[in-house]
């Protein structure tokens, strides 16, 4: 006895609307990612043609408003000898890399340096950007 066939439809996958859907998440992440902010200091550092990149080092930023920052946290004077000699005694490298604003006085630069050396560090560093 032979069983008769049924016509059996055959699944088929349309991948046009999968195709289209893809193609719309691609362009809404590419121009999402343009509006994307680095968070940070805005700091213009002053220009050096022997300029070299330093790593590894406790970093003070100071905007030229005279903001200090250590390690991008703001922090007073005061808070940033204590901060800074709580840090000199986990380092083995007893360095600090100041990265003062070019518009910054040279004043608050000089004075962060002084704090640096109360604090335990035995090298200071002002970072500059290499010139082009």
């Amino acid at each position: 006895m032979e069983w008769p066939k049924k016509n059996r439809i055959q699944p088929r996958l349309n991948i046009a609307p999968l195709i289209d859907c893809v193609l719309l998440l691609i362009i809404f992440f590419m121009l999402t990612s343009q509006f994307v902010m680095q968070p940070g200091l805005k700091i213009s550092l002053p220009s050096a043609s022997t300029s070299r990149p330093e790593e590894g080092r406790i970093t003070i930023s100071v905007t030229r408003e005279g903001r200090i920052y250590l390690e991008g946290e703001e922090i007073g004077e005061k808070a940033l000898l204590d901060k800074l000699r709580q840090r000199m005694d986990t380092e083995q490298r007893k360095g600090v890399i100041i990265k003062a604003d070019k518009e910054a006085s040279f004043g608050q630069a000089v004075k962060i340096m002084d704090i640096g050396r109360r604090a335990g560090a035995e090298c200071m560093t002002i970072a500059t950007r290499t010139e082009k």
